[in-house]
């Protein structure tokens, strides 16, 4: 199973990898996102498991605005549009720089008998906390699956991630 960070802090996303290594076998390759002039802090970065690295630059270059964008909405547009990446695996997990695993995970934690496991934390409808970035973005997220008729359960739970591209 691939596994992909966005990251600007490669002190903290090496130091969170070794957790990945320690706990998480069925992680069989990565990939980094992150700006070209850190890619230097990972030439020497050695671990069983394979990275390979993409510049945010390459996806960003599709918005003229997105240095200007608040913290929620650049994280929102990097998640999406790393997941259209050729390199990227139809199904892969999605994680944080700082999500470090204590304990052994299997694959079925996230997976199993076809069925997928993802972890929300709260439901939407009853959001109430202040106006930041990530409450107003909780809150967006919201209105639109509420004129969907969907769930409006918020996955932001900062837990590492299945995604299936295809339902992405």
């Amino acid at each position: 199973m691939q596994i992909i960070y966005i990251s600007n802090r490669p002190k903290r996303l090496i130091e969170t990898i070794g957790h990945v290594e320690k706990y998480m076998p069925f992680i069989s390759e990565g990939i980094i996102v992150a700006p070209s002039k850190l890619h230097v802090y990972f030439n020497n970065f050695k671990c069983r498991i394979p990275f390979s690295i993409i510049s945010e630059e390459d996806i960003t270059q599709q918005a003229n605005n997105f240095h200007d964008l608040d913290h929620q909405s650049k994280n929102f547009f990097l998640r999406t549009n790393c997941a259209k990446q050729l390199d990227v695996r139809p199904e892969f997990i999605m994680s944080d720089d700082d999500a470090r695993p204590l304990r052994i995970i299997d694959e079925a934690y996230y997976r199993q008998d076809g069925r997928y496991h993802n972890y929300f934390y709260y439901d939407l409808a009853r959001w109430r906390y202040g106006f930041n970035d990530f409450d107003i973005g909780q809150q967006n997220t919201y209105q639109v699956l509420k004129h969907l008729g969907m769930p409006h359960l918020s996955y932001a739970s900062h837990m590492p991630q299945i995604i299936n591209k295809k339902i992405f």
